[in-house]
């Protein structure tokens, strides 16, 4: 009897170590990229990376109006993505990338004038929700229907954006999940991050509008 509890607990504790290592080894994953090169193709090298490493991902911008551009021209092969993550921030000093839980974000880096800011403005990732349900939606009507309502927060969420640089206009997939006691970031990333290789963007609007994408891949 205790040789079988002994093998359901190493069982059981196997199963976070598994997990945890898959999320850790996701900037280590070898990618070939080619940066295309063209001026303000910042966000888009982003989406195609993430595209690439097979990576649920989150990016908050700062603002609309100083969205970040890029002109990188280079060939990659074989390159951790976090090489490719650290070219990309080269060129945004006021950007930083972490692993958030198994899910890339790319986010303002942390300043004391960025500090200073989310004080006094408040930033609507850090808005705490008590509980969501979510149960077979896609993850805009997850967002739009559940995750900014429960928050409180004014959201304009555009349609489904779907792989459409690769010609893959299929059908939205949907997940299930329950969160409890969670700030909108935690629920944006568990959100990709159980859809598997999805992405959320943070964009600022008008007034206290905020939009988020949702973009599947």
């Amino acid at each position: 009897m205790r040789l079988i509890f002994l093998l359901v607990a190493i069982l059981l504790a196997q199963v976070p170590v598994d997990s945890a290592m898959q999320a850790a080894d996701i900037p280590d994953r070898l990618v070939d990229y080619i940066f295309s090169g063209r001026p303000g193709a910042w966000i888009f090298e982003s989406v195609t990376l993430c595209r690439t490493a097979v990576a649920p991902c989150g990016i908050e911008l700062l603002s609309n109006e100083n969205a970040p551009v890029g002109s990188l021209s280079k060939s990659l092969r074989q390159v951790p993505a976090a090489t490719v993550l650290d070219l990309l921030i080269s060129e945004h000093p006021e950007y930083q990338w972490v692993l958030d839980d198994g899910v890339i974000n790319i986010i303002p880096r942390d300043t004391l004038w960025n500090r200073i800011s989310r004080v006094w403005a408040g930033s609507p990732l850090d808005r705490k929700v008590k509980k969501l349900d979510v149960l077979d939606t896609t993850l805009q009507d997850a967002v739009s229907n559940i995750v900014c309502p429960a928050a409180g927060l004014q959201c304009f969420t555009p349609g489904w954006v779907g792989n459409g640089a690769a010609g893959d206009w299929s059908p939205p997939r949907k997940v299930s999940l329950h969160l409890e006691n969670v700030t909108v970031r935690q629920a944006l990333n568990a959100l990709v991050r159980q859809d598997g290789h999805s992405m959320w963007i943070l964009s600022r609007g008008l007034g206290k509008k905020i939009g988020i994408h949702m973009h599947q891949q």
